[in-house]
């Protein structure tokens, strides 16, 4: 392992980064997508080390990034940090201490939720959609772990991989609900970042 401080050699680092990541993790992921859970996903989408990487990320990376996008879901962004706050005040102890892991994955998956799939899952309420998905993640986060160091020509024999699969499946089946109930709502003023994407890349890209 190298570290780094100055500024000139991190410059340096990135400027030799290719155009697509490196992650060991990510070949796990890209093989489950593309054998097990094929009839889901058409792409690897973003968590692979192939073109499919590029190929998203040059599609959607302009209108995730553009400071308008974020702009636009100001109110609904209030309105989940208040959420947040509120909870934090019922679920603190009486010393005023309390454990913010939790509280953070619910926030953060509201906050995803309204952007991405264009819903209010109800992850800080503990309720719903919301609800599962944290379930889910919170079952299949250490089997992953687990898998990440797995060769793959062994992992698909592994009861734990099935599992897995069982998991990422649910997962991606909520997802795709909402996207697709939000896809539906589409109009041409649209200018959330789901309509962007539609626009760009067509409604059954989802």
């Amino acid at each position: 392992m190298v570290i780094i401080f100055r500024p000139e050699d991190v410059k340096a680092m990135y400027a030799g980064d290719g155009k697509m990541p490196k992650l060991p993790g990510f070949d796990m992921i890209s093989f489950i997508r593309k054998t097990s859970m094929k009839d889901r996903y058409t792409t690897a989408g973003l968590i692979n080390n192939t073109e499919d990487w590029y190929e998203v990320r040059h599609k959607v990376q302009q209108d995730m990034m553009r400071p308008k996008s974020a702009l636009y879901y100001l109110t609904e962004m209030e309105e989940i940090a208040i959420e947040l706050a509120d909870k934090i005040q019922e679920v603190k102890g009486k010393d005023g201490m309390l454990d913010p892991y939790a509280l953070v994955q619910e926030y953060a998956l509201e906050a995803v939720g309204c952007v991405f799939m264009g819903a209010r899952l109800g992850a800080l309420r503990g309720v719903g959609d919301g609800k599962r998905l944290i379930e889910n993640q919170t079952k299949s986060m250490p089997i992953a772990m687990k898998l990440f160091l797995m060769p793959t020509s062994i992992a698909p024999y592994l009861p734990m991989y099935k599992k897995f699969v069982e998991y990422q499946s649910e997962a991606f089946d909520i997802c795709k609900k909402h996207v697709d109930e939000a896809i539906a709502k589409v109009k041409d003023t649209d200018d959330t970042v789901i309509a962007k994407l539609v626009r760009k890349c067509g409604k059954d890209s989802a």
